[in-house]
């Protein structure tokens, strides 16, 4: 989740988490260590926040047209060198 705040500073976290009025989350990289505080953001402080998702339909006809264009040109190419 990457997080917009006020001041247009931004942050990503994974795996975030509400507690009172503070979103807490692991840094993007995943590394924390025990003495190091999770990151954390004051829900007040937050202007904007943007979750990232896979729509399905799309990816899909992303695919299957990229297959039919190869489909195309390779039978374009075997074409342009049959034996005449």
């Amino acid at each position: 989740m990457r997080v917009t705040r006020n001041d247009s500073s931004r942050i990503v976290l994974q795996r975030p988490e509400i507690v009172g009025d503070t979103v807490y989350g692991v840094p993007r990289d995943g590394r924390t260590a025990a003495w190091s505080p999770r990151p954390a953001v004051a829900l007040t402080d937050v202007s904007e926040v943007a979750v990232r998702r896979v729509n399905v339909v799309t990816t899909s006809v992303l695919a299957f047209g990229t297959l039919v264009v190869a489909a195309y040109v390779a039978l374009g190419l075997a074409w342009s060198y049959r034996a005449d």
